[in-house]
């Protein structure tokens, strides 16, 4: 299984180097570098929800340049939606739609994870090995965390820890009552079926960012990690 960036004691230090992580997009426009390309557009001294303003247009821009040009061809895409849905409701989405899915967004609450996907394996069957797997993660890290807390000096910092793991106890529940829920997934298809997607009628869709994202790019955040940045930057602005 691939982890997100899910990672109890990172998670808890919320400065985790945003320009790494917001710009994940595939190797491209070889004039301009992939680094020039990101201090343009998403320059530091942006908040992290400065930049996620500025990146959700600049993708659909781009994906609407790929549907407009490339209408006949397959791209790659990830799929990030604004709130955790059971698959159920992710995969009507992609009924008759002709997508093949690489990767699954999912988590519960505090956790999340990247769970690829195999073609020749039902769906049903993928289903039930990433329940099964991610709930021993997650398991693993609360005894991991639970040991270590008490050696942790700092009483705020220890404070914090505690909280966290709180927070993923209360995702096991959830993973052990209703299972695994999604937030999106990596996909392939043409780029006027993948457009017609941001046109969701509940706003489900949050981006479809075309390419294929980097390790711990923005468009893999869970909706409680952009919660969770978004409600520091709120907190840094009072």
């Amino acid at each position: 299984m691939k982890r997100n960036t899910f990672d109890w004691i990172l998670s808890l230090a919320i400065a985790f180097s945003i320009a790494g992580i917001m710009f994940g997009c595939s190797k491209e426009d070889a004039v301009e570098s992939l680094e020039e390309r990101r201090a343009r557009i998403i320059p530091d001294s942006l908040s992290f929800t400065q930049k996620i303003e500025r990146l959700v247009p600049h993708s659909l821009f781009r994906l609407q340049a790929l549907a407009e040009n490339h209408a006949d061809s397959t791209t790659y895409a990830a799929i990030n939606l604004t709130k955790f849905v059971p698959y159920s409701e992710m995969g009507k989405m992609f009924e008759n739609r002709g997508f093949t899915i690489h990767q699954l967004y999912y988590g519960m609450g505090a956790f999340s994870g990247i769970y690829p996907v195999d073609p020749t394996i039902p769906m049903d069957s993928t289903l039930a090995l990433l329940r099964l797997e991610a709930r021993t993660e997650l398991a693993e890290n609360i005894r991991l965390g639970s040991e270590e807390v008490a050696n942790i000096a700092d009483e705020v910092q220890r404070k914090k820890v505690e909280e966290e793991l709180d927070r993923m106890r209360v995702s096991l529940a959830g993973l052990d009552q209703t299972g695994p829920q999604f937030y999106g997934a990596e996909v392939e298809g043409r780029a006027p079926i993948l457009l017609a997607l941001m046109q969701h009628p509940d706003q489900l869709v949050r981006v479809v960012f075309p390419g294929q994202p980097s390790e711990g790019s923005w468009v893999r955040l869970s909706p409680a990690r952009y919660k969770l940045l978004m409600d520091n930057d709120r907190q840094v602005a009072q």
